[in-house]
């Protein structure tokens, strides 16, 4: 099967295996499937950073990066991590929601040291290969704490990321995954119990 006809497959597979409110019995996870996810605002960050002519190389969809602007008002990290290649336009949308973040960078995981210290909110960018991603989240699990956020881009885009998706969610540090089919959220809180969700946004 190529690439195409499997990521169409896959994008069906979800659509019929995501979960209504109704069956989100997770309060964590409700809130933010009701809070985060189904937030219809139209705020007005999401057309400044869209429309800003400097910031145009778009990496991910419109819908995406108004959820990460979301993901970063809900949250509202302190510190942010951006790793891969620099994406403008997302880290725009991560600022905003938050504009309190302090954003930092890194392009490799030797990037990461001991100094590096803790984030609270992790962004994968979607320009790397999966075997790249596999080495960053090993690293990156060493400088997360209870409530931190990571976000992975294109779970879904190919079989190696399809596959790394179900390592990331098997990991002894993983609580709760949510697969939102382009984009999935890693949560590693101690107090709940290890479960995966696939919803729809």
């Amino acid at each position: 099967m190529n690439q195409t006809l499997l990521y169409c497959f896959r994008k069906i597979h979800h659509y019929l295996l995501s979960r209504s409110k109704f069956d989100i019995h997770s309060p964590f996870v409700y809130k933010i499937y009701s809070q985060i996810l189904k937030d219809k605002t139209d705020y007005p960050e999401y057309h400044r950073q869209i429309e800003n002519p400097t910031k145009r190389k778009m990496t991910l969809s419109d819908n995406d990066l108004r959820l990460l602007f979301r993901l970063a008002k809900y949250f509202k990290p302190k510190t942010t991590l951006i790793a891969g290649t620099m994406d403008e336009i997302s880290a725009s949308f991560l600022a905003s929601g938050f504009p309190g973040t302090c954003i930092n960078y890194i392009h490799d995981g030797t990037g990461l040291t001991t100094e590096s210290g803790m984030f609270d909110m992790v962004f994968v960018s979607v320009d790397l290969p999966g075997n790249h991603i596999r080495d960053y989240f090993s690293q990156i699990m060493q400088h997360i704490h209870n409530d931190s956020v990571l976000i992975i881009c294109n779970i879904n885009v190919s079989k190696e990321m399809h596959e790394l998706w179900k390592e990331i969610k098997n990991h002894s540090s993983v609580t709760v995954t949510i697969d939102l089919f382009t984009l999935g959220l890693v949560f590693s809180k101690g107090e709940l119990t290890k479960e995966d969700f696939i919803l729809r946004y």
